[in-house]
């Protein structure tokens, strides 16, 4: 079997893969149209609450997440929870430890003084 030459004059031949590409671009510009309407989010949130329950672990605390809930990892002590009907959010944070600043602020409140006041 081999190919067999096209018969009709460069002109059809041009004119047919015009209307090819034309069909190919229109399907592809429908497609992009459709998929900005597809539940994304929604699906990742299933999923999420598929493969880790109705909970999330911020350092050493669990928080409850509710379904219509997405969550975001930043790190393991950095989240958002974000509320898919409202797309309210909330960002849940720890640290390791006290930090440094807060005790310096305790100690510089005994010693400051008060305008006017002997």
């Amino acid at each position: 079997m081999s190919l067999q030459p096209d018969t009709r004059p460069v002109s059809k031949q041009v004119l047919s893969g015009l209307k090819i590409s034309g069909v190919l671009i229109a399907v592809a510009v429908l497609s992009l149209v459709f998929l900005r309407f597809i539940p994304v989010r929604r699906i990742e949130a299933f999923y999420w609450h598929v493969r880790h329950g109705t909970s999330v672990e911020v350092g050493s605390y669990r928080f409850p997440v509710p379904k219509q809930w997405y969550v975001d990892h930043y790190s393991a002590n950095d989240v958002m929870l974000v509320d898919l009907d409202t797309g309210d959010g909330i960002t849940v944070r720890t640290s390791s430890g006290p930090s440094s600043n807060a005790g310096r602020q305790r100690e510089n409140l005994g010693s400051e003084r008060i305008a006017g006041q002997r």
